[in-house]
């Protein structure tokens, strides 16, 4: 669901140089964020930090010799992300269904809110040294501020629901499925939604690729969940999303759900739902402004002959035909009296009865 909450999220692709990665476009350069997953029996406690790094015992008496990082521990196979991606690389993160020592957490903390290396200071200082001294001996290139550069974008989702679970209960997904699109939804469809959005990640997990390189359309087919596998999923319209994304602000997705939906079970052609889905968005945009602008209690009776003659839509006692030919007559009787900057047009008004019919769950 992130891929349809955050705009710039663009892929998320799976099993594909680690568990998972999210791709996020910016206007400078795409940005890669990987996510290395790790289950753990309860039995087996918290994660602590030398598991996580990899980190032996240090021998010796007073001065200790620290010996070098295992190559394959979880953070090392994260930095090995920033080796390869370099600046592309905007976060390493570790995923886990266990919880982590109070040490790791102490620990990562300190560094997210420390500008510099130099600020460190206690058990934070003495964990740093030793995990420089001991990934230095590791990897080749490697330097105090990598490593703390490293450190910088290192973060861990513990407690985390295990995919176990998820067969058992999709409950969690289609909460999230519910707040976020705030449709009219049985509890029983929005679980059926979160099972088919799970099979689609476990398909695209299951492929496989033989040929190296890859080219990009190939890998984003076979290994990446876009935005359209959500909204296919969601039986959504892509082109109507993406027209009322771009038009709509945050609550796109919630605007084409809605109306979607409804269109779907009025019976509406695919055709329309684009149209009627801009019909909204044009209305959305223009009312942001007006509603500054023109008189309160105006709108308030241009919202009260919408609804009227929505429900006579509702009602079958007008058809569209004449739907379209009453909102031409509203928009001629409220344009001078809301003296707007930008004019009502008949067009508005039929987009704010589109709007009402969302709100209300109108039949069409």
């Amino acid at each position: 669901m992130t891929i349809l909450e955050d705009a710039d999220t663009h892929c998320v692709f799976c099993e594909w140089h680690d568990d998972y990665v999210v791709e996020r476009k910016t206007t400078a350069c795409d940005l890669y964020a990987f996510h290395q997953v790790k289950t753990r029996a309860a039995s087996q406690g918290p994660w602590k930090m030398r598991q996580l790094f990899g980190l032996g015992s240090p021998k010796g008496g007073k001065t200790k010799t620290i010996p070098p990082a295992h190559s394959d521990s979880i953070i090392a196979k994260l930095l090995v992300h920033q080796e390869n991606f370099s600046a592309s690389c905007r976060k390493a993160v570790f995923v886990t269904n266990a919880g982590v020592d109070q040490e790791v957490k102490d620990f990562t903390e300190s560094i997210h809110k420390t500008a510099h290396r130099s600020g460190l200071t206690g058990e934070s200082l003495k964990w740093f040294d030793e995990i420089t001294k001991a990934f230095a001996q590791t990897f080749s290139n490697i330097t105090p501020d990598r490593i703390f550069e490293f450190l910088k974008i290192l973060h861990i989702e513990s407690e985390v629901g295990s995919t176990a679970e998820l067969d058992l209960n999709y409950f969690k997904i289609a909460k999230r499925i519910l707040n976020l699109s705030e449709i009219d939804l049985k509890i029983s469809e929005a679980i059926s939604i979160g099972q088919e959005l799970v099979d689609v990640v476990r398909r695209k997990s299951h492929m496989t690729i033989n040929s190296i390189p890859v080219a990009e359309d190939l890998l984003r087919a076979t290994k990446g969940v876009t935005e359209d596998d959500v909204l296919e999923v969601l039986t959504l319209s892509p082109d109507a999303y993406r027209e009322l994304k771009k038009n709509g602000g945050d609550k796109a997705l919630l605007t084409l759900s809605r109306l979607h939906r409804l269109c779907r079970r009025s019976g509406v052609s695919e055709t329309l739902i684009m149209r009627f889905c801009q019909l909204k968005s044009d209305w959305d945009i223009w009312f942001r402004s007006a509603q500054h602008e023109g008189d309160p209690v105006e709108f308030l009776s241009l919202r009260a002959e919408c609804q009227r003659l929505l429900e006579a839509h509702v009602a079958r006692q007008i058809d569209f035909t004449d739907l379209g030919k009453s909102a031409t007559e509203l928009a001629n009787q409220f344009s001078s009296r809301l003296s707007t900057s930008v004019p009502l047009s008949n067009a508005l008004v039929l987009g704010y009865i589109l709007a009402l019919a969302a709100e209300t769950g109108s039949k069409l």
